[in-house]
């Protein structure tokens, strides 16, 4: 496999990434002194919280990567002035929750902590969004075949070409009056 580089829509990140980022920042530091110097208000700790957490995901721990490389080697997630860098001989946890319809991943990586191992990836943002989409799933069942997630993703693909089969196998069958006649291949 060649270097491949997914790209996050550079004016989407900035607006539904950076943007949501600092708007809580501010609304979070905005609550935080409300709390502190003017009223003490409890039902603002859970806005502190809210803020706090979003911050932190989007320019502390990399939550939301704006770009995806990925090689034989590694796969690289960078965003907002950070990098983190994983060789692939070196992940032992690759674990993918997906979205199907929302075409989102949030992918966990080895021991993930609130630093770094956790990531949410809206690949119906990226470039090649069924490509990484399609990619990240096929990487989780390629590093642990024997879960059993991907015994079940097994078991529907075989149960799901089958199906294939005898509709294609139906759509060979020639009806003529009342009789069908079967096409030989």
């Amino acid at each position: 496999m060649t270097q491949k580089t997914y790209v996050y829509r550079d004016a989407l990140y900035k607006r539904k990434v950076k943007f949501t980022g600092a708007y809580a920042g501010v609304l979070g530091l905005i609550a935080l002194f409300y709390f502190l110097f003017i009223k003490v208000n409890f039902l603002l700790i859970p806005v502190m919280i809210v803020c706090l957490y979003t911050y932190w995901e989007t320019y502390v721990s990399l939550g939301n990567p704006q770009e995806i490389i990925v090689d034989d080697r590694a796969i690289t997630f960078k965003g907002c002035g950070k990098t983190h860098t994983y060789l692939w001989k070196d992940i032992y946890a690759f674990r993918v929750k997906e979205f199907v319809t929302a075409r989102k991943i949030f992918l966990r990586i080895n021991k993930a902590d609130m630093m770094k191992g956790r990531y949410w990836i809206n690949c119906m943002y990226f470039n090649d969004t069924d490509e990484l989409y399609m990619f990240l799933r096929d990487k989780e069942y390629e590093l642990h075949p024997n879960t059993m997630k991907s015994i079940a993703r097994r078991t529907n693909e075989e149960d799901f070409k089958k199906r294939q089969q005898e509709q294609a196998d139906k759509k060979q069958e020639v009806t003529f009056g009342k009789r069908r006649l079967r096409v030989k291949k």
